[in-house]
């Protein structure tokens, strides 16, 4: 297995970086994007964890989403933190000044390439200006009401409706129902999600803009979401048509937000579908000139294609203290015994009595300073020798602003499992003898056979 100071290679497909985005690009994840984000998915775990005390019962069936949630939280705290992180962010400008410092020195470059940056910075301050009309009118997605949706939906229908001929009955109310979204859902659920719904309308748009005061009605985000829930007169599909089509939907609360909304949601996202246009290609652009200047010395933003990452097994400055190149056994049964086999850190009963011969000092994870990012776990990371010393399963928390920069120096390790750990887990706790044989040998090791 892999020794500290090791050369290793990891050979894998990293799924996506954006380390070719502008100083105003990061200046807007840090500023507007990310911190809505993380607002968003600190909001849904609230609300997954006040549900859950209200139906203990359902406590199994949304775990997963907590984890899924807890997960993605953990990644953009990881990125906003870096994007907040002055020495990090002053080598990006660093960076930024150095190319474009490249491109307009060449007049041919400088022809082809020197205006992007303006351009794309004037794009950012546009996106700005209309970040609060996308992000608190927003009805779909992540923290959001599926009767809000749903009223919006109806306003839309009757918006394109007035546009464009009339279909028939059947076509009308096919299309009717599969608006229908808010049909099944929980009410204790409805009511959280749409209590912070309303929070972030407030906030982003402020107490006097008319669709926060049609929603609000003078009371709190809570009280309203109550309110407005108890009043609608959607209740099934049936009275759903209904309010679509007829004239009584002045008086459903929801219909009367979304119909002050709808208009200026509209505006808002055709804009940004607009700015997103003229990203990509900018974007495309931007990724000539980089190969224009740097060619082939510096490699591309990732892809998911293939790519070989060289690094170091090699540990670092962590927590006021230093983190090892690896852990072993020894530290898994600290986790379980320190924190009394509490869920999350308990120990299945296999592991909790191991064998007799079970080397608890076999390194389980080591770290290593090769540049990766999401999709490169399960890839195989080998030595020079082309031998698997372990298996990649993820970054550190300190690689999480990996996605715009790789700084080795501030933290960023690749963690793998060591193959010495596997293959003590296979040989003793799970009994698999043949299989720890052949992953030694490479095959089928020689007087085994297939039946062994």
């Amino acid at each position: 297995g892999a020794q500290e100071n090791d050369v290793v290679f990891v050979l894998g497909n990293p799924g996506s970086t954006s380390r070719l985005s502008t100083v105003e690009q990061l200046k807007y994840m840090r500023d507007v994007s990310y911190p809505f984000i993380s607002r968003i998915i600190n909001d849904r775990l609230d609300v997954l964890h006040e549900y859950q005390d209200l139906k203990p019962e359902k406590k199994t069936q949304i775990r997963t989403t907590i984890l899924q949630m807890e997960n993605a939280r953990k990644a953009y705290w990881g990125r906003l933190n870096g994007l907040r992180d002055d020495m990090l962010f002053q080598r990006r400008v660093a960076f930024e000044g150095d190319f474009k410092g490249a491109v307009q020195s060449d007049p041919a470059k400088a022809s082809n390439y020197g205006t992007l940056w303006n351009a794309i910075a004037q794009d950012r301050q546009l996106a700005r200006k209309i970040a609060p009309e996308v992000y608190g009118l927003r009805v779909s997605g992540l923290g959001t009401s599926n009767y809000l949706q749903s009223a919006y939906n109806a306003m839309k229908y009757r918006a394109e409706a007035s546009k464009s001929e009339a279909g028939t009955d059947e076509d009308a109310e096919t299309k009717i129902n599969k608006m229908a979204t808010f049909i099944g859902a929980d009410m204790d659920m409805e009511q959280l999600t749409l209590t912070r719904q309303l929070e972030i309308m407030r906030d982003y748009l402020g107490n006097d803009d008319p669709v926060v005061m049609a929603a609000l009605n003078g009371k709190s985000p809570e009280a309203a979401a109550k309110a407005m829930l108890a009043s609608t007169a959607m209740k099934d599909s049936a009275s759903y048509y209904a309010l679509v089509t007829g004239t009584g939907s002045g008086s459903d609360p929801f219909f009367q937000v979304a119909e002050l909304l709808q208009p200026r949601l509209d505006a808002a996202v055709k804009t940004t579908q607009e700015i997103s246009v003229r990203d990509n290609t900018n974007q495309a652009q931007l990724g000539r000139a980089f190969f224009a200047v740097y060619g082939t010395d510096v490699p591309p933003d990732a892809t998911f294609t293939l790519r070989i990452a060289d690094g170091v097994v090699k540990g670092y400055e962590y927590n006021g203290t230093i983190a090892p190149p690896y852990t072993t056994f020894y530290g898994m049964y600290d986790r379980h015994y320190s924190h009394n086999g509490a869920p999350g850190w308990e120990l299945p009963e296999r592991w909790k009595n191991p064998p007799d011969g079970f080397d608890m000092s076999t390194p389980v994870d080591f770290v290593s300073t090769n540049d990766i990012i999401g999709g490169n776990s399960g890839s195989p990371i080998v030595n020079k020798d082309l031998e698997i010393v372990g298996l990649v399963f993820d970054g550190n928390i300190e690689s999480l602003p990996g996605d715009y920069i790789f700084a080795e120096d501030a933290g960023n390790r690749t963690i793998s499992v060591h193959s010495a750990g596997i293959l003590e887990a296979v040989r003793y706790i799970y009994d698999c003898e043949r299989i720890a044989r052949e992953l030694e040998a490479g095959g089928i090791p020689d007087g085994m056979s297939m039946a062994e």
